[in-house]
């Protein structure tokens, strides 16, 4: 629907770009006080405008370099006053208003309207001193708000489109999250059954096994027999329990890929690339959250300041050695974006979370810029092992 629309705001200015020249060069046609030459020198210039716009319309998305979109925006600019002198016609003013509506792209609603007088001032002065109209202050006060109507119908799409991704990301965040407590009311019921388990039938079992040991050297003959069988069957079912609990504890891991997956499934202009270690066992709900809120604010950073394309996630174990003696299990999780990189890391609210949550859990938080592209490293420590 984006790229449809986008396609829909290109066609709308090609249509009324065609309009307003063939309209121009035809009332300086028939006035018969223009050259042949001077005809076509603003057909060339008013299809220099026209690809110029294309492309400053092309240049709006963040990632391009600020000083290239701004360069064609204030070629674009000066082209138009340049065309103010070759085309004495009031309505090719409907330039400058296209161009306004652009502006908004490079600068906020306030800095856009601030300028855009600017914007109007040449059309009055170049017919006014240079092709001596009348009626030329009334003519620019029409089309300066014009320039203004522009903005704030452009100004009203871009916070449409934003309020529209910001609830787009609400949703998969709350139905990531509801997926993780779907999973913790899971691992929680799994957890309760498998201590029952080893805590009533285990126990019970045990002092059965123990009271038939007993019996089994007490007793002689088939009666001896017997109590052993039933010794045999007792030790195989206690055996059975155990490897029955161990294997509900085992099972007991969050499903964190699919909450992840959740998140990632559908987004706009966003490709994923998601590796989660098969491997993984993450049982701390405390852990888990914190991953999750760490790929919420990566997914959130990609698309609202990025403008970012694709988006890279990766999730598996590495070890830490601690001394020359232990070794510790740490969680390792990298993200990396592309899109429109910051000069400079300024931790906001959503970063500092993230630190916050990993000092908590005694983790480490690492966020870097390298070849054109945003990098965050977790590490978080898990329990010791041989």
């Amino acid at each position: 629907m984006e790229i449809l629309k986008m396609s829909a705001e290109r066609i709308s200015a090609t249509v009324t770009w065609l309009v307003v020249t063939s309209f121009s060069l035809w009332i300086m046609w028939t006035s018969q006080k223009f050259s042949l030459f001077h005809i076509t020198f603003a057909l060339v210039l008013c299809i220099i405008y026209f690809a110029i716009y294309i492309r400053v319309a092309s240049e709006h998305e963040p990632q391009k370099p600020f000083f290239q979109r701004s360069t064609l925006a204030i070629t674009l600019y000066f082209l138009i006053i340049g065309i103010y002198f070759v085309i004495p016609v009031f309505f090719i003013a409907i330039f400058m208003v296209i161009f306004s509506a652009v502006t908004r792209y490079f600068m906020t609603f306030r800095q856009a309207i601030l300028i855009s007088p600017i914007l109007a001032l040449p059309l009055f002065f170049v017919f006014t001193f240079y092709w001596g109209q009348s009626t030329v202050i009334v003519n620019t006060l029409l089309f300066w708000t014009f320039n203004i109507f522009a903005l704030v119908m452009v100004d009203t799409g871009l916070r449409e489109r934003e309020a529209r991704l910001q609830a787009e990301l609400t949703t998969r965040e709350l139905k990531a999250t509801q997926s993780l407590l779907n999973e913790a009311v899971k691992q929680g019921e799994r957890m309760r059954i498998a201590r029952n388990i080893h805590d009533l039938l285990g126990h019970h079992l045990t002092a059965l096994t123990i009271n038939l040991q007993v019996a089994s050297r007490k007793s002689e003959g088939d009666v001896k027999n017997s109590i052993e069988q039933c010794h045999q069957l007792a030790r195989l079912l206690l055996s059975d329990v155990r490897e029955a609990v161990s294997d509900i504890r085992d099972k007991g891991k969050l499903d964190l890929e699919t909450s992840i997956r959740s998140m990632l499934e559908k987004l706009p202009k966003l490709s994923m690339n998601l590796h989660i270690d098969q491997n993984i066992q993450i049982d701390d709900i405390q852990i888990a959250d914190a991953i999750i809120k760490t790929v919420q604010e990566s997914i959130t950073n990609t698309l609202k300041h990025a403008h970012g394309d694709s988006i890279s996630i990766k999730l598996a174990y590495s070890e830490l050695t601690n001394d020359s003696v232990n070794q510790y299990k740490q969680i390792q999780l990298d993200i990396s974006n592309d899109g429109k990189m910051p000069n400079s890391i300024y931790e906001g609210n959503g970063l500092r979370g993230i630190r916050e949550r990993l000092a908590a859990l005694k983790g480490k938080v690492d966020f870097k810029v390298q070849a054109g592209k945003f990098y965050t490293q977790l590490l978080i420590p898990m329990s010791q092992y041989d």
